[in-house]
This record gives C-alpha cells, sequence and structure tokens, in this order.
C-alpha cells in the first residue's frame, strides 16, 4: 500500500475504525458482535488479543461429527457458570450446511448463534439425552462474521452490535 494512495489511506483508516469499534464491542460483554464482510476484509481467524483467550470456529464446513465435537468441547468447558475460555468467534454463519436431514432439532447451528447473539444462556448444544450444561452466552464475548446477513437473524430481537463492511 502506498502512503500516497489516497483510496488505499481510506480503506485502511475504515478498517482501522472498524476494528476499533469491533474491539471495543467484542471486550465489553455487553453485547455480541456481528460483521457483515462479503469481501473478506476482516477475518476472525487472525485476530488475535493480548491476555484474552479466543476460540474460532468456521461453520462452513461442519459435519455431524464436527457439531458432536463442538457440543463436547464446549460442555467440558463451562465450569461453575462460568465458560474456560474468554470469548468464542464463529465465521461463516451464512453458509452453515444443511445436510443434517431429519436432525435439525438435534444438529442446530443457527439456534447457537442467534442464542450467541441475543447472549442467552439457557442454550444446550447438545441433545438433552447428553449431560450437557447450558453454554454461558451472557458471559462469554462473541463475534460472528458473513458475507451477508443471514436470513434466520432476521425479526431476531438480538444484543449485538453490527459492523457492516460493505459500506
Amino acid at each position: 500500500m502506498s502512503l500516497l494512495d489516497h483510496n488505499n489511506e481510506a480503506g485502511f483508516d475504515r478498517y482501522m475504525e472498524n476494528k476499533f469499534w469491533f474491539e471495543h464491542s467484542f471486550k465489553s460483554r455487553v453485547v455480541s458482535v456481528l460483521i457483515i464482510d462479503p469481501k473478506n476484509e476482516f477475518p476472525l481467524c487472525d485476530l488475535k488479543f493480548e491476555g484474552i483467550s479466543t476460540k474460532y470456529f468456521d461453520l462452513s464446513n461442519i459435519t455431524e461429527q464436527d457439531f458432536h465435537l463442538i457440543g463436547k468441547w464446549m460442555t467440558e468447558r463451562i465450569i461453575d457458570g462460568g465458560f474456560a475460555y474468554d470469548g468464542l468467534m464463529f465465521d461463516n454463519a451464512d453458509c452453515i450446511p444443511t445436510d443434517f436431514e431429519g436432525k435439525e432439532d438435534e444438529y442446530n447451528l443457527e439456534q447457537m448463534i442467534i442464542s450467541a447473539l441475543k447472549r442467552e444462556d439457557d442454550f444446550q448444544i447438545l441433545p438433552s439425552a447428553y449431560p450437557c450444561k447450558p453454554i454461558p452466552f451472557d458471559k462469554i464475548m462473541v463475534a460472528v462474521r458473513c458475507k451477508k446477513f443471514p436470513k434466520y437473524l432476521w425479526g431476531k430481537d438480538l444484543q449485538t452490535d453490527i459492523i457492516d463492511m460493505t459500506e
């Protein structure tokens, strides 16, 4: 990037402003952050914060087995109503596979994202047959990224800041 190229400078300024707003909202633990990023300008997998432990999940290629592993992983990290990690980052929330035919209730990734963005504390990721505590999304930093606003979020009462990278 040339320092004399005003187009890139404006893009960099926009990125830094969005990054600042993201960090402020994400670290506050008051609201979740939803990033609309059609050009992949703000990849979650590259974000690191000093002194903050985060776990990154790419939801675009998830399988039934992956879903069980995520559920088991999250359940094992719920400690005394809190969570062992400071934050969770869910990428590609608009590209969730739909090949869990006939098992939508058992493998409901969309409901997990809704609960995370609503900051609910009663979502159980695994079926009730498995001993599982609710995920305390209200105590965790949550970031969700997608290329476009997912239809399953329309009309939901979310507690989220939306960072729109399309502007």
